[in-house]
C-alpha cells in the first residue's frame, strides 16, 4: 500500500508541475512577444502561413520543455541506478495527464457549443505529439544526467568491501 501511495505522489508531482509551468513560465515567455517575429521569420524563409503557425507553437513549448529537462536532470541525479526510467515515466505521465485533461475539456466545450470538431481534434492530436516530445526529453535528460555518469568502473574481482 505504501508503494502505491508513493507512486501516486510521484505521478501527482508530475501533474502539478504542468500547471506551475503553464501559469508562470508560459505567460512570461508569451509576454516577451517573440511568437510574432518567429512567424515572420518563418514566412520570410518561404514557409506557408499555416506551417509557420504550427512551428511557432514549438517556440511556445520551449518553457515546458526546459522545465522538463531540468526535472529529468534532477531525476537522473537523485534516483538510484536502474530506477531513473521508472521515475521519469511516472512524472512524465502525470505531466501528460494534466494536458490530456485540458484537451478533453476543450473537446467537450467544442461539442457543447456545436462547433466544427475537426479543428479541436487536430489541436488535440497536435498537443499529444508535443506532449510525447516532452516525455522523450524528460527521459533523455534523466538518462544523460544519470548518477552513474562519470564514476569509475571497478575492475572485476576488486571490491572496496573486501579490502576492509
Amino acid at each position: 500500500m505504501k508503494r502505491i501511495a508513493f507512486w501516486a505522489l510521484v505521478f501527482l508531482a508530475g501533474g502539478l508541475l504542468a500547471p506551475v509551468v503553464d501559469m508562470t513560465l508560459g505567460p512570461l515567455w508569451f509576454s516577451l512577444g517573440w511568437r510574432r517575429p518567429v512567424v515572420d521569420w518563418l514566412l520570410s524563409k518561404g514557409l506557408p502561413p499555416r506551417v509557420a503557425s504550427y512551428w511557432s507553437i514549438v517556440w511556445i513549448m520551449l518553457p515546458d520543455w526546459a522545465a522538463l529537462v531540468l526535472v529529468g536532470a534532477v531525476i537522473g541525479r537523485v534516483a538510484r541506478p536502474g530506477k531513473w526510467l521508472r521515475y521519469a515515466l511516472v512524472v512524465g505521465g502525470g505531466f501528460i495527464a494534466y494536458s490530456l485533461i485540458g484537451s478533453i475539456q476543450v473537446l467537450y466545450w467544442v461539442r457543447l457549443a456545436e462547433l466544427d470538431g475537426s479543428l479541436a481534434m487536430r489541436t488535440f492530436w497536435g498537443c499529444m505529439v508535443l506532449d510525447l516530445i516532452s516525455l522523450i526529453l524528460l527521459v533523455l535528460a534523466a538518462w544523460l544526467f544519470g548518477r552513474t555518469r562519470g564514476r569509475p568502473v571497478a575492475e572485476p574481482g576488486t571490491s572496496p568491501i573486501a579490502e576492509n
